[in-house]
């Protein structure tokens, strides 16, 4: 699949409802902790001021670490297939039409579930900080002159700052530096060809900061003509 670069473009052909509250997402199903039959999962979720249509707002869904599903549905469920027994976590969150995270933290949900055993430990501890890379996504993005591609990412229980948590990344070799939560644009990213990022999150100290997964996130993406 080819994505276009021009999020800004793609969010002005939108027209977006208008709401008296920030957007919200809840998980109806799975439960916290519970133990499914599968190979199948379903997740019903419930939104509040918001609306998911077709070429608009929509949901990213990320099981695991999977790359996420763009869902453009407000009431159906949505059903993973063949998902393996063991340990899970569901994450889900709103985005504007441009692919871009909602950062108000009603807008994110994340649960953990078993699927045929719960043997193990839950995936995530959801008391500790978790990351969330959304955007650049693995795959192909169609570049034009003077687009730019987009790093946005979600995070929940920490905070960044100067001098303390803050996002560490590296594309293509060179260290960048995210202290405040909000998305970044890279120009230099445009250039056609394999592009690699490396993200982690880091303490006060430059140190990486553990108790979840996920925490360095590595991933690479194309861009053609």
């Amino acid at each position: 699949m080819i994505f276009g670069l021009a999020a800004v473009n793609c969010q002005k052909s939108q027209t977006e409802h208008k709401f008296n509250g920030p957007p919200a997402v809840t998980i109806l199903s799975p439960a916290e902790g519970e133990v499914l039959s599968g190979p199948d999962v379903t997740v019903k979720f419930k939104l509040k001021n918001f609306v998911a249509y077709e070429g608009g707002p929509h949901l990213h869904l990320i099981l695991d670490d999977n790359p996420y599903i763009s869902y453009e549905k407000s009431v159906e469920p949505y059903s993973f297939t063949n998902v393996h027994p063991g340990a899970h976590a569901l994450r889900v969150f709103l985005t504007k039409p441009s692919g871009e995270s909602y950062k108000n933290p009603e807008a994110f949900a994340i649960v953990n579930f078993y699927v045929q055993q719960n043997t193990e430990a839950p995936l995530f501890d959801l008391q500790k900080p978790i990351l969330t890379v959304n955007l650049p996504h693995t795959g192909y993005y169609k570049g034009w002159v003077g687009d730019r591609i987009e790093f946005d990412f979600l995070l929940k229980n920490i905070r960044l700052s100067e001098d303390g948590y803050h996002i560490h990344y590296i594309l293509d070799g060179l260290p960048y530096d995210v202290y405040k939560y909000e998305p970044v644009f890279w120009d230099n990213a445009r250039r056609i060809g394999t592009h690699h990022l490396t993200v982690q999150l880091l303490d006060g100290e430059n140190k990486p900061v553990t108790g979840n997964p996920y925490l360095t996130v590595k991933r690479s993406f194309i861009v053609v003509e």
